[in-house]
């Protein structure tokens, strides 16, 4: 099995003197990042973590954790990383490591990785289902880095900035990309959209990976300021983001690049160029050495080297265009099933989002004893007068009976249940649906 070297000695080789690192606690260049790095290696094979072992590790925003994480990629071993109440969801005897005593000793050297090789372990979301275990291979995310550099760009000087969970592959995918690619990556503890905005503005910062909603937030702290040349993409996914929403950041010259993707698949699948949001703001074309297509129930299929085992069958809804791009219309898990019919909830999401009044919607299903399930739709709108009756009469105008809500709760955008990623909290949203009168 062909072996090559860690990608972080390949960094430190080829530019020693750029910045690797840079956050709240300091900034290290490629060597000095690979030398801490190496350092907390030896201290963590002191403790007997050898190639190939799992070790859990609970997750969080500081350099702490990435050095500690990057170490156990110097040994060779195989991280699954944990949110903050990851403690729940650790096997019987699974090994969890301190990240705050991993002490700084004499550097070790690195061993090499093999593409077929597990590299890292990650719990899906759960913003639809329970979270599940996500074992990725080397192959999976060196193709992934490649297929996103190739489809965002890639200059020497990019700084990435990432204010997302690193837990989760939003958040990782920005280290990991640094690291392949040998640029910056800059940490922030988390999303406060003021100081994301200021980074931009400083050209301190020339890609952001955010959700849709931390998108608004960040237009809503710039008065929908115009950006600067120096932001090359933002790039924008976890869930699909409002056709207003695309058309409010297009109107201030935000270099946008809308993506679908998910942890089966080592992030990115489907991905925009940055500005390209006015021809089909709802259809993405597959990155290169991807390949995807639709069953005849519409569920989507992933097939190249950034799938599992070569290829896989999603738990996403959508069909392929005449163009060869992707349109995702919902997850499988989601759909509702009223009186014998399935009801997709993102059909629904779409009506309402016509509305002026509504910035955001969220549709579930809701138990009935007549017909199985209904929709119920948590909308969020900043217009207090906005009720339930206004929201059924415009919805009537768009979608026939079967596919209006009978539940609405109108809320302020801030006040949605969300994931630590940002994304609607369907689980939460149901809940809360479930005890709405009708």
């Amino acid at each position: 099995m062909t072996r090559f070297p860690n990608p972080l000695q390949s960094f430190a080789t080829a530019r020693p003197d750029h910045v690797a690192v840079s956050g709240d606690a300091g900034t290290w260049t490629a060597a000095e990042w690979t030398d801490t790095v190496a350092r907390a290696a030896q201290a963590l094979d002191n403790r007997g973590i050898d190639p190939g072992d799992p070790v859990s590790v609970v997750a969080s925003m500081d350099v702490d954790f990435l050095r500690t994480w990057q170490a156990l990629w110097w040994l060779g071993a195989v991280p699954t990383l944990l949110g903050p109440d990851g403690h729940r969801h650790l096997a019987p005897g699974e090994r969890l490591l301190d990240t705050a005593h991993v002490s700084t000793e004499t550097p070790v050297a690195p061993v090499d990785w093999a593409l077929g090789e597990p590299r890292l372990t990650l719990l899906t979301s759960g913003s639809t289902a329970a979270p599940k275990r996500i074992t990725l291979t080397t192959e999976q995310l060196l193709f992934s880095a490649f297929g996103s550099s190739i489809r965002l760009g890639h200059l020497p000087t990019d700084r990435w900035l990432c204010c997302l969970p690193l837990h989760h592959m939003g958040g990782l995918s920005v280290f990991w990309r640094a690291m392949v690619l040998q640029i910056t990556a800059v940490l922030h503890r988390r999303f406060d959209p003021d100081r994301v905005s200021r980074a931009i503005d400083d050209g301190d910062v020339t890609l952001v990976s955010l959700v849709p909603d931390m998108l608004r937030r960040l237009l809503d702290a710039r008065g929908d300021r115009r950006f600067p040349g120096t932001l090359r993409a933002l790039l924008i996914g976890g869930e699909r983001c409002p056709e207003a929403l695309v058309q409010r950041a297009a109107d201030c010259g935000a270099p946008i690049a809308l993506t679908w993707g998910m942890t089966e698949t080592a992030s990115q699948v489907a991905t925009r160029f940055p500005g390209d949001y006015l021809l089909r703001p709802d259809a993405g074309p597959p990155l290169p050495f991807v390949r995807l297509s639709s069953s005849a129930s519409g569920r989507l299929r992933v097939e190249g080297p950034i799938a599992p085992g070569g290829a896989f069958d999603t738990s996403d809804h959508g069909r392929i265009d005449a163009a060869g791009r992707v349109v995702i219309e919902g997850r499988t898990d989601g759909v509702i099933i009223s009186g014998g019919e399935n009801l997709s909830p993102g059909a629904i999401e779409a009506a309402l989002l016509q509305h002026p009044a509504v910035v955001d919607a969220t549709v579930v299903g809701i138990a009935d004893s007549r017909w199985g399930q209904r929709p119920a739709a948590w909308v969020a709108s900043a217009d207090t007068s906005l009720d339930a009756d206004a929201l059924r009469q415009f919805c009537h105008q768009r979608l026939d009976r079967l596919h209006i809500p009978d539940r609405f709760w109108v809320t302020p955008s801030d006040a949605v249940p969300r994931t630590e990623t940002g994304k609607a909290d369907r689980h939460a949203i149901r809940r809360t649906l479930e005890g709405v009168h009708a």
